[in-house]
């Protein structure tokens, strides 16, 4: 196939003078893109490292309290109510001669 040339001159408009407004507007779009994005992710990065120590936080208020109740239920499961306080034959003084 041969290519057909046009049947008349093409015509080429430039605008000259300063630009609308809105062409301006619509220059900064991926700009505005760009910070959303980045103010997204510091939010979202924020939100992470609270959720973080929140459950380190509440992971600390458990272990505590596992330890507690263990202590509470080995007071009330000995003898006469007391727990020593160190393993038999590990006291103080014991092996420091």
């Amino acid at each position: 196939m041969t290519p057909v040339p046009s049947p008349g001159p093409l015509d080429v408009v430039v605008h000259s003078g300063p630009a609308d407004w809105w062409v301006i507007l619509a220059g900064l779009g991926p700009l505005a893109v760009l910070i959303a994005a980045l103010l997204a992710f510091y939010i979202n990065w924020r939100t992470l490292k609270q959720r973080t120590a929140a459950d380190q936080t509440a992971l600390d208020q458990k272990r505590v309290a596992d330890a507690d109740a263990l202590r509470q239920k080995t007071e009330a499961d000995s003898p006469c109510g007391m727990v020593a306080p160190y393993p038999v034959g590990a006291g103080p003084g014991v092996g420091s001669r």
